[in-house]
C-alpha cells in the first residue's frame, strides 16, 4: 500500500540511533564473527508492544474512496462553474517579483479546482465563466493575515490563460459497477475483501515493527563496535548505491549533490553506515550463538518473497535475477538471514498486544491495553 524503493528492505534502520558504540556494557558476553566480536547482551527476557488494529467501516470507506478515485472520468466543458477543473499557464507577479510561473513554453499547466479558494475566494470567482483559450489579467491583494505566507500583505498580479475546462463524474458504487470493472461478486463482497486486505497489511507491518523494536533493544545494549573495515566498505557502497538512485530524480550527477540535497553531512553518512554495521554485527552474533543458517531452499523463497515485495511496491514487475543483480548475492542471503533472526527474537520475547485504530491523518495508531 505504500510505495518503497527496492533497497528499502535492507536499510530499514539506516537512521535509526543506536547505542551500541565501545562504552562499557553490563550483562553482555563475547561472541565471534566472521565480521569482528560482539559483546552481546542478554536477550533472553526481551519485550515488545504489538498493535492489533481493528479496522472500521470509516477505514474501509476511505480506502474504497481511493480506490475510485482511480475511475473518475474528466469530461470537457465550454463554460467553467464552481466545481470545475481548470488547467491554467499562469504568472504571480508582486512588486515587480516573479512568486512562481507555469509557462506555456514548457507545457507546464496548473491546475484550480473552482471553489476550492486555493488562492483565495476573490480569485476563483475571476475564473467562472471562463473558457478553453481565454486569456485574462487581474489583482487579488491579500490580507496580511492570510494563510499562504507567500501570499499574504501582497497584491498580486495574475497573469492566466486557460488550457482547459473539465468536470469530474465520479463512479457509483454499485454491484454492476464493483463486478464489471473491479472484479468483486458484489459490493458488500468487496468491503469484506478490503477489511481483510487493510488488517492483514496493518497488523503484518505491526508484527514487523514489534520484531523491529526487540532487534534494536539488542543492538543498543550490545557493544558491536569491534567490526572489521571490509563490513564497513561493505555497508558504505550499499548505502552509497542507495542514495544513487536519487540522481536522477534530483537532476544532479554527484553522490554529494544528493546529501546536499537531503540536507545531508558527512558525519550523517558515516553515522548512517555505523548503524546499519551495529545492526549487522548484532544479527551475526545471534545468529551464532543459537546456530541460525538459511539453507539453500531459504534463500530461493526469500528470493521469491522480496522478488514479489518489490512488484507490489514499485508498481513493475521484479523476477529473482533482477533482485540478485540489484542487491548481490551475498546482500540477499544476508537479509534471509536476519528476518530468520528476527523470528528467533519474536518467537522468544515477552510481546504485549495493544489495540489500534488507524489514524489516516498522522498514519499512526491510538493504543489502549489489552491484557
Amino acid at each position: 500500500m505504500k510505495n518503497k524503493k527496492i533497497y528499502a528492505l535492507f536499510l530499514v534502520a539506516a537512521c535509526v540511533l543506536c547505542a551500541c558504540g565501545q562504552e562499557e556494557k553490563a550483562d553482555t558476553h563475547k561472541i565471534q564473527t566472521d565480521y569482528g566480536n560482539v559483546r552481546l547482551c542478554d536477550y533472553s527476557a526481551l519485550t515488545a508492544d504489538e498493535i492489533v488494529y481493528e479496522i472500521t467501516d470509516e477505514d474501509v470507506d476511505e480506502e474504497i474512496d481511493n480506490l475510485l478515485n482511480d475511475y473518475i472520468q474528466y469530461t470537457p466543458k465550454d463554460s467553467a462553474e464552481d466545481g470545475d477543473y481548470v488547467e491554467v499557464y499562469m504568472t504571480a507577479v508582486a512588486d515587480g517579483n516573479v512568486l512562481f510561473e507555469y509557462p506555456q513554453e514548457e507545457g507546464d499547466t496548473y491546475e484550480i479546482l473552482l471553489g476550492y479558494n486555493e488562492f483565495g475566494a476573490e480569485f476563483d470567482e475571476k475564473l467562472l465563466g471562463v473558457s478553453a483559450g481565454d486569456e485574462l489579467e487581474f489583482d487579488v491583494t491579500y490580507g496580511q493575515d492570510y494563510e499562504d505566507d507567500v501570499l499574504a500583505g501582497q497584491t498580486v498580479n495574475y497573469q492566466i490563460k486557460v488550457d482547459s475546462v473539465v468536470y469530474e463524474t465520479e463512479p457509483q458504487l454499485t454491484d454492476e459497477f464493483v463486478t464489471e470493472t473491479l472484479g468483486y461478486s458484489s459490493v458488500d463482497d468487496m468491503r469484506a475483501q478490503i477489511k481483510d486486505e487493510l488488517s492483514a497489511y496493518y497488523n503484518s507491518n505491526s508484527v514487523s515493527n514489534a520484531k523491529e523494536e526487540l532487534l534494536q533493544e539488542v543492538v543498543e545494549n550490545s557493544d558491536c563496535s569491534d567490526y572489521s573495515k571490509d563490513l564497513y566498505q561493505e555497508v558504505k557502497a550499499q548505502v552509497e548505491d542507495s542514495y544513487a538512485e536519487y540522481m536522477e530524480p534530483l537532476g544532479v550527477s554527484t553522490l554529494d549533490g544528493v546529501y546536499d540535497a537531503f540536507e545531508m553531512t558527512s558525519e550523517d553518512i558515516d553515522e548512517e553506515i555505523t548503524n546499519r554495521v551495529y545492526r549487522m554485527m548484532a544479527v551475526y552474533a545471534i545468529a551464532k550463538e543459537q546456530n541460525i543458517e538459511i539453507t539453500d531452499a531459504e534463500y530461493e523463497a526469500g528470493l521469491e518473497r522480496y522478488a514479489a515485495k518489490y512488484t507490489q511496491d514499485d508498481a513493475q514487475e521484479y523476477t529473482t535475477a533482477d533482485v540478485v543483480a540489484k542487491l548481490g548475492e551475498a546482500q540477499v542471503r544476508y537479509k534471509v538471514l536476519e528476518d530468520k533472526v528476527l523470528d528467533y527474537l519474536y518467537a522468544n520475547a515477552a510481546v504485549t498486544q495493544v489495540v489500534g485504530v488507524i489514524d489516516s491523518d498522522e498514519e499512526e495508531a491510538e493504543e489502549t491495553a489489552e491484557e
